[in-house]
C-alpha cells in the first residue's frame, strides 16, 4: 500500500494537496485490493506488534509530511502527531465505507470532501 501511495503524494502541489492524494490514492487501492481491511485487522490476533506499527509507521510518516508542509507554510505551524492520527483515522473509515462496502462514488468526489475539511481544519489560510 506504501508502495503505491507514497509516489503519488511526492507529485502533490503543497501539503494539503499531499492529503488529498494520499486518500484519493488510498481509495483507489482498497478499491483494488479489498482484503487489505481483513489483513490489517486481522494482523492484530497474528502479530499484535506488527498491527501497531503499521498504525504508528503510518501516523510517523504522516507526522513528517505534515510538518515538512508547517515550514512552507501550507499548514498551520501548530500541526502535530494528533493531527496525523485524526487524519490517517478518517482515511481509514473512508476506505472502508467508500473503497471497501461501496465504491460506486467517485473516489476524487470523496477525497475533495474530505480534504476540505483538513484545509479548513489545519490550512494556514483555513
Amino acid at each position: 500500500m506504501r508502495d503505491y501511495v507514497s509516489p503519488r503524494i511526492a507529485t502533490a502541489r503543497d501539503g494539503i494537496d499531499a492529503e488529498r492524494i494520499g486518500l484519493l490514492s488510498f481509495l483507489e487501492f482498497a478499491r483494488s485490493h479489498k482484503e487489505i481491511y481483513r489483513i490489517i485487522d486481522e494482523s492484530e490476533f497474528v502479530d499484535a506488534a506488527a498491527y501497531r506499527a503499521h498504525y504508528e509507521n503510518t501516523a510517523a510518516r504522516m507526522t513528517t509530511r505534515l510538518a515538512k508542509a508547517a515550514e512552507r507554510g501550507d499548514v498551520r505551524a501548530d500541526v502535530e502527531e494528533v493531527h496525523a492520527w485524526a487524519i490517517m483515522g478518517m482515511n481509514v473509515f473512508l476506505g472502508l465505507r467508500y473503497g471497501v462496502w461501496d465504491d460506486s462514488r467517485p473516489a476524487d468526489e470523496i477525497a475533495a470532501i474530505a480534504n476540505a475539511l483538513i484545509e479548513k481544519g489545519i490550512g494556514a489560510r483555513g
